[in-house]
């Protein structure tokens, strides 16, 4: 009895932390904002600035894809609009700054004596306000 007991609260467990990833991956957008889902695609990671102003949404990694480019964007929490986009080979993408992020474009092969800043660009994020 006590080992049903405990299967079925294992099993219980496991559907409500499997429900929570799904709400994740299929987060609602208000009307008149621009779906990071729409343009990217449903397997994404988000990760906020610091301030919750904008967020990062990026398309997440799949081992099977041969030449992989994956796409980013940045949207404005307030207004929902896109304020960047970006594409890169699977290096990293991540906020260095309040408005900044620092992306790295992973070389297929890199050369004996290159170095490696050459591949990573800072990125400055306007907010609406700025834009025309």
């Amino acid at each position: 009895m006590f080992r049903l007991l405990f299967f079925a609260a294992a099993l219980s467990a496991l559907v409500r932390c499997t429900g929570q990833n799904k709400s994740i991956a299929t987060k609602p957008v208000q009307d008149n904002k621009e779906n990071p889902y729409q343009l990217l695609g449903n397997d994404l990671d988000s990760i906020a600035n610091a301030s919750g102003k904008f967020e990062l949404f990026v398309q997440k990694h799949k081992l099977t894809d041969r030449f992989p480019v994956l796409k980013a964007v940045v949207i404005e929490t307030s207004s929902g609009k896109v304020m960047a986009q970006f594409s890169f080979t699977p290096g990293y993408i991540k906020w260095i700054s309040e408005d900044e992020v620092e992306i790295y474009n992973a070389p297929g092969m890199m050369k004996k004596d290159e170095d490696i800043s050459k591949f990573i660009r800072q990125v400055k994020i306007k907010t609406s306000s700025h834009n025309p």
